[in-house]
């Protein structure tokens, strides 16, 4: 039978590996996500600058039917929907870093509790929740411009239908 001082011992061990492993795989989640949203920022800032390119350059272009002035007020659009994406992509990337901060942080405290003998598991565990927390809004700003990110397709066929006819919706199409 084992002693109740080793299990007791035991018990320790694997609370404060548990402790020290929990903020690590969330770190690891986080980079996971920052890579995916940063991919997702830089995509959708190099589509602003395209469509801010495209519309100098239907400046010095001759109206014709009103073919140019439709087009210039979709990607005007377009640009005013990516301009809302970007910054909610901002702010879940800004948020993820603000929760690996506070992962890092509660480890720290963590340890420097183990290190001068100390009880400070109540301010690990606040900035442990806090961290959840930073990850929690972080992906509803994710889901926000998942939501966004579809307005601005519909902005780009709607107006690519009202300047040629030859993407006109078929009648297959318009009750979808």
């Amino acid at each position: 039978m084992l002693e109740l001082e080793t299990v007791l011992s035991q018990v320790n061990a694997t609370r404060t590996i548990t402790t020290a492993l929990a903020p690590a795989i969330l770190v690891s989640a986080g980079g996971l996500m920052l890579l995916g949203l940063q991919n997702k920022f830089h995509n959708i800032t190099d589509r602003i600058r395209q469509l801010d390119r495209e519309i100098i350059m239907m400046e010095g272009i001759p109206e014709l039917n009103g073919t140019r002035q439709k087009r210039v007020e979709s990607a005007e659009a377009q640009v005013d929907i990516l301009i809302v994406r970007c910054r909610l992509v901002r702010d879940a990337i800004f948020l993820i870093y603000v929760a690996v901060m506070l992962l890092i942080a509660s480890t720290l405290v963590a340890a420097l509790g183990v290190i001068i003998g100390r009880d400070l598991e109540a301010i690990t565990f606040v900035l442990f929740v806090a961290a959840v927390g930073a990850f929690l809004l972080s992906t509803l700003q994710s889901i926000r411009e998942v939501v966004r990110s579809f307005t601005v397709i519909t902005e780009e066929v709607d107006g690519a239908r009202e300047i040629s006819p030859l993407r006109q919706t078929p009648p297959a199409a318009k009750g979808k």
